[in-house]
């Protein structure tokens, strides 16, 4: 629906994962069935990224820090499947 579209996005944006250049994807648990066999599907350069992603996001956590806004994760890089 298009009325909560902005509603979304200021959401997205609050949460704070686009600032440390995660997807939303990123932030599903792996250890349940499901998330597990969505992550054994994932190509090997896929797979490379997200643990990249994983890593990077950690490491600027611990020291309390974001990224620099250029290396933030745009909306138009996360891929939902919806429009």
């Amino acid at each position: 629906m298009r009325v909560f579209k902005p509603l979304a996005e200021w959401y997205a944006n609050a949460a704070g994962h686009r600032k440390l250049g995660l997807r939303y994807d990123d932030l599903l648990s792996e250890e349940n069935e499901v998330g597990h066999r969505a992550v054994a599907r994932l190509s090997p350069a896929q797979s490379y990224e997200r643990i990249f992603r994983l890593r990077r996001a950690m490491q600027y956590s611990l020291m309390q820090k974001v990224l620099p806004e250029k290396e933030w994760t745009k909306p138009e890089e996360v891929s939902l499947g919806r429009e």
